[in-house]
């Protein structure tokens, strides 16, 4: 075998260990990018829990923080208001009584003034006299006197003192000169004294007059006879009875009416005796029904309600009924 032969067999030989070398090298980088391709995701997510691990803590380090700073801020305000609240001086707690009871301050004749009716709002306002407290077992009603109108009886609410009016000191110390008289003129005569005129005589009293004889039915007829002798007459009627306001209670509403004789409807009060429960209609002045005779009676309603001449009866000496009703709205 020449040279040229031997030469060319190593040449081939040196250049398949070459290429073997070669394909060693590329089979070995395929094999270490098939790893990192496998291990790339297994990084990735391991890269990623980090960060949200990592994150987490962020938060929760923030967190403590503004939780710090707030509770600090909270500290230096209680601190502030401690240190104001020990350089003010302590305000005086001022102590408002309880209102005092109407029944401890009035007194028999005290003015008083009427408010909050709703059964008639006429009356709110009206001013009168105090004049006493029931008892509890009669209601525990105040009476009050508003003069023409009669005594009316009214809750605590609805009651109200009214303080009298104060004069000066300076004006109720100054007495009043006395007048002088005036000088006459000399051209005036005098003018003669004028003679005073005698009071004439009373009236001698006059007879009760008697009462007729009535048909079972004529209730008008009946109260005209009955009215003669309670009417102008009740003094003489009565035989020296009274009317004390003491001994009575008041039963109506202010608004009641009863219709007398002449079909006529006329305000009045209806008062019970403490006593024996007679009932008397008192229609103002020297006015009253039922004071003498046979006893006026109430029915129909419980002993304490007040009598507004809808439900219930009134009944007079013969136990007839009386027209009653409720003053209508004007």
């Amino acid at each position: 075998m020449s040279d040229e032969d031997e030469t060319d067999k190593v040449s081939i030989e040196e250049t398949d260990e070459v290429e073997v070398e070669e394909e060693d090298v590329q089979e070995e980088h395929a094999e270490q990018q098939e790893e990192q391709e496998e291990e790339a995701p297994e990084a990735q997510a391991e890269q990623e829990a980090q960060e949200a691990q990592e994150q987490e803590e962020a938060q929760h380090e923030e967190q403590q923080t503004e939780q710090q700073e707030e509770q600090q801020e909270e500290e230096e305000e209680e601190q502030e208001a401690t240190e104001v609240a020990k350089d003010d001086s302590p305000a005086e707690e001022v102590e408002v009584p309880p209102p005092v009871p109407l029944a401890e301050i009035l007194r028999d004749g005290d003015s008083v003034r009427l408010k909050g009716l709703q059964s008639d709002t006429s009356m709110n306002g009206r001013l009168g006299k105090f004049r006493r407290l029931e008892n509890e077992q009669d209601g525990g009603r105040f009476l009050v006197d508003l003069g023409t109108r009669g005594i009316v009886r009214v809750r605590e609410a609805n009651l109200e003192k009214v303080e009298p009016t104060r004069r000066s000191e300076r004006l109720a110390k100054v007495k009043r000169a006395p007048a002088k008289p005036a000088k006459r003129s000399e051209k005036t005569p005098k003018k003669p004294d004028r003679v005073k005129a005698k009071a004439a005589p009373k009236a001698p009293p006059r007879a009760t007059p008697k009462v007729t004889a009535v048909k079972k039915g004529s209730n008008k007829a009946a109260r005209a006879a009955k009215e003669k002798t309670s009417g102008a007459a009740a003094a003489e009627k009565t035989s020296g009875q009274l009317f004390v306001v003491g001994d009575y209670r008041i039963r109506s509403d202010p608004s009641l009416e009863v219709q007398d004789s002449s079909s006529k409807w006329r305000p009045c009060h209806i008062y019970e005796n403490y006593k024996d429960h007679h009932i008397v209609i008192w229609y103002g002045g020297n006015e009253y029904e039922g004071l003498g005779g046979k006893p006026y009676r109430l029915t129909g309603i419980s002993p304490e309600a007040i009598f507004k001449g809808q439900l219930g009866q009134l009944l007079d000496s013969d136990g007839e009924r009386i027209p009653t009703r409720k003053r209508p709205m004007r």
